[in-house]
Order: structure tokens, then sequence, then C-alpha cells
């Protein structure tokens, strides 16, 4: 699916923009994790209408912000995927669900 993005990226050199829904598909995490991770980056904050809003921080790693029906969202460069400090972020997060799911566990 990325791949082709990429092709086409490289191509015709246009911005190609993920949805949130295309990242958590990619990297299989929640969207409540999504949002934890670009927070923990310092990435993105909530935001005071509803929605999430991109910081300076966030603009400058690839964030683009829009408005629908009044709730704010972010779309990602799609540089994203390949964001050193965001990739350690998410398997930080599914290596700590684990270690959670692990103490869970009753024998």
């Amino acid at each position: 699916m990325f791949s082709s993005m990429f092709k086409k990226k490289k191509e015709d050199n246009k911005i190609i923009y993920l949805k949130a829904k295309e990242l958590r598909e990619h990297f299989q995490i929640t969207s409540k994790q999504l949002h934890e991770i670009l927070e923990l980056l310092k990435w993105a904050t909530k935001s005071e209408n509803k929605g999430w809003s991109a910081t300076k921080l966030g603009i400058d790693n690839g964030a683009k912000e829009g408005v629908y029906m009044g709730v704010n969202y972010m779309h990602w460069d799609s540089k994203i995927i390949k964001d050193f400090g965001f990739i350690n972020a998410v398997q930080g997060l599914k290596d700590s669900k684990k270690i959670v799911k692990k103490e869970n566990i009753v024998r």
C-alpha cells in the first residue's frame, strides 16, 4: 500500500499526506495509542475545541492541520513512517503493552 505512495512521491515531488487511520493501520496501533505517541513526542496536543492540533514541533515534522465540522485533525507527511523517533516511540509503546499483559497473567 505505501510502496506505491513512495514511488509516486519520487516521480512528481509532491508531498503525500497520510491520515491518522493510515498511520494506525501501518503500525497496527489504536487511535488512543497514536495520540499517546504524538503527545509523548510533543508533536500534537488535545485541541481546546475538539480533536487534536499539531504543535510547532509537529508541524516541523510534517503535520498539516485541518478542521472538519468544528473538529481539528492532522495529516502527516508520509516520511513519518520512516522517522526514527516515531518508530522508536511506536515500538516502545508496543513493548510496554506486552510487559503489562504478561504481568496480568494469573497462573
